[in-house]
């Protein structure tokens, strides 16, 4: 079966541990497992997961010490909360958090909160390439922007080589310059400022 995305496991409560992590293996999904807040920090720093389901009760997640953490991760799974009781849901309301459940947890409400948590964090990292795509690009006419300053300053002073005038009134083309002397000048000064 092929695999349909990655999830971080961190729950206490080993029946439900189990039970769930069968079920995402059924599904599809690879999953890993934590029971307390520092070893599932560290996981989330050295893997990327598409979704994390957290519950509340396990060590060091007892105010969503986790949930703030991973506020802070540029690449951050979308998060699915799950507790005994719904009195943590108006402290989280200003979390990145993409789903609420109380247990007992129906699997299909989970497998549904997974299955969008996935396409929420894939289209996350396809927003997050492009960003970097247009950010590159942006550059990369920054730099085309100032080397077409320059030529247009090169031009100018071909320009006004070509109309300015001698003493006489003639103009310096008609002294005998012809263009390709005056190119070539033109490129010379190009090459030293670039």
């Amino acid at each position: 079966m092929a695999n349909k995305g990655k999830v971080l496991l961190v729950a206490v409560e080993s029946d439900f541990q189990q039970i769930t992590v069968e079920v995402l293996h059924d599904e599809g999904y690879l999953c890993d497992v934590s029971s307390a807040v520092a070893p599932a920090l560290a996981l989330l720093r050295s893997n990327r997961y598409d979704v994390l389901i957290a519950e509340i009760g396990v060590p060091g997640n007892t105010s969503l010490e986790l949930i703030h953490e991973i506020s802070r991760f540029a690449h951050r799974p979308s998060v699915v909360l799950v507790a005994e009781a719904p009195c943590t849901a108006v402290e989280s309301i200003h979390l990145p958090i993409f789903a609420y459940l109380v247990q007992p947890v129906p699997f299909d409400d989970l497998l549904d909160q997974v299955r969008l948590g996935v396409e929420r964090s894939k289209t996350n990292r396809d927003v997050l390439h492009l960003l970097e795509q247009v950010q590159a690009w942006s550059r990369e006419l920054e730099v085309a922007g100032q080397t077409l300053s320059r030529l247009c300053t090169l031009l100018d002073a071909y320009a006004f080589r070509l109309l300015s005038e001698d003493d006489q009134g003639n103009s310096r083309m008609s002294q005998g310059d012809d263009v390709s002397t005056t190119l070539h000048a033109l490129n010379e000064a190009w090459r030293r400022q670039n």
